[in-house]
């Protein structure tokens, strides 16, 4: 026999254990409090539950002790695409993926042990699936409820596609501007500063990312143990280890890290059997996942940087790009850091540098003409390092752009001030994409201007994204 909400036949009133509405005040002292209370206490217990339960701002759904549908409000037939009575009786599994179905039914059982409201979806990837098989995420908030057949739960499930677009949205651009900003932090950086910038960009790239931890290791000479070199821990969370990491001590990531190979772990139980000593340290530490990425430039393997977290965490394409792009910065201004160590930097390994980061990057010297352009500018514009030099890079700018965007560089670089424009470039296609250019001046170690440097980032897909976000909301 199915379960039911309870309610008294005066009124049709909502039985006291069904709403936790607020008691009035009895204690002395309060009575004209207790007054008010009370009339508001009354008023409330006459709302229709039924009606609450309809109204909601969300999907409504109750489910039984076996985990089966008994109710359900409208929302939650527009938001699935069912009709009620395809959903009443059953299992509460049907609103969700199939992937996702035999581990809610174990976190089902563990719930009707111990019943109590709590929210879902702050930590999880949850997701709803419509009656088409179309998939989309979902926030989730449980409580309890008693009837006369037992404990109900009630899951107030909201839709959070626009939500999480917006999220991503903000998270690349985010992203976007932080590389940007380590590219031009990097390339022309004092050498006596690579240590510290250093730990500042893996402190901000875990920030952006929402991450733990994370390290950078580099070879030992005899390639057969890495030294930690910078770590950065989010307050509250354990310190890496400090000094040296064998290979004889974690012989399977070690093996990976040989070949090269990027290589990540969600959880312990997704380590290969014979991973036996990384599976123990992470149980012995608390670690529930980690990411390690090599640290190559021009073909040479410098070492890895890697990233724990203590919170569950699913790594998926993204997310690995986008600490791999960090990484390729962070490799390029040690590679350059070393080189520098046996002799002074040279423009060859400013470009190596240079060419490695991922976004657009330009110099100009004292006469405001350009004399470099990285590799990803000219695979993007389709055009030769000579044909951009001095003011040949003009020619791909949008000819209703040009004037202002020559306007705020002579005007900035006069002043010797850093500057942000927005233009349209063509790319190597002929298609103009909307580019964010920061130009910095440069100045060596005794003070002297030497120029610009800049870099690009193509933000077309966001700027169409926002516009199409803002027209969804009219």
């Amino acid at each position: 026999m199915k379960a039911k909400i309870q309610y008294r036949q005066q009124d049709q009133l909502p039985a006291p254990h069904m709403i936790p509405f607020p008691s009035p005040n009895k204690h002395a002292g309060m009575q004209k409090t207790n007054d008010t209370s009370a009339a508001t206490y009354e008023i409330l217990r006459r709302v229709d539950a039924a009606s609450v339960f309809e109204s909601a701002p969300d999907a409504m759904v109750l489910v039984d002790g076996d985990g089966r549908i008994t109710e359900l409000n409208s929302k939650t037939e527009k938001m699935f695409g069912y009709r009620r009575e395809e959903l009443v009786g059953e299992p509460v599994e049907k609103l969700m993926p199939q992937r996702l179905q035999s581990n809610h039914i174990a976190l089902s059982s563990q719930y009707s042990t111990a019943p109590r409201a709590r929210s879902m979806g702050a930590e999880l990837e949850l997701f709803g699936r419509h009656q088409d098989g179309r998939e989309f995420p979902v926030e989730i908030s449980l409580s309890p409820l008693k009837s006369e057949g037992g404990v109900l739960v009630s899951s107030a499930i909201r839709d959070v596609t626009e939500l999480r677009r917006t999220q991503e949205l903000q998270s690349s651009l985010e992203f976007e501007k932080l590389m940007s900003r380590l590219s031009r932090t990097f390339v022309n950086l004092p050498l006596e500063r690579i240590d510290s910038e250093l730990n500042d960009g893996i402190r901000d790239l875990a920030e952006v990312l929402g991450l733990d931890q994370v390290n950078i290791t580099l070879f030992d000479s005899d390639r057969k143990s890495r030294t930690v070199i910078h770590s950065w821990s989010r307050p509250g969370i354990p310190p890496a280890p400090a000094g040296k990491i064998s290979d004889e001590e974690f012989p399977w990531i070690a093996s990976r890290i040989a070949k090269q190979e990027t290589c990540w772990v969600s959880a312990p139980e997704d380590l290969p059997e014979e991973a036996i000593s990384e599976r123990e340290y992470m149980l012995s530490t608390g670690v529930n996942s980690w990411l390690s990425i090599p640290l190559l430039v021009a073909g040479q393997h410098l070492g890895t940087m890697g990233t724990v977290t203590f919170h569950q965490q699913v790594w998926n394409a993204q997310l690995i790009s986008r600490f791999q792009c960090a990484g390729d910065i962070f490799a390029g201004a040690i590679a350059r850091r070393r080189a520098a160590e046996t002799q002074r930097e040279s423009e060859d390994r400013f470009r190596i540098v240079a060419n490695t980061a991922p976004v657009l990057i330009w110099m100009s010297g004292t006469d405001k003409l350009c004399t470099f352009f990285n590799q990803t500018w000219l695979a993007f514009t389709g055009r030769t390092a000579d044909e951009e030099y001095g003011d040949g890079w003009t020619t791909g700018v949008h000819p209703e752009d040009l004037n202002r965007c020559l306007e705020t560089y002579s005007a900035k670089f006069d002043a010797r001030l850093e500057f942000t424009m927005q233009y349209r470039l063509r790319r190597h296609d002929g298609a103009y994409r909307w580019i964010v250019d920061i130009g910095s001046p440069r100045f060596d170690l005794a003070g002297r201007f030497l120029g610009y440097i800049g870099s690009c980032i193509d933000i077309t897909d966001q700027e169409l994204s926002m516009k199409l976000g803002l027209s969804r909301h009219k």
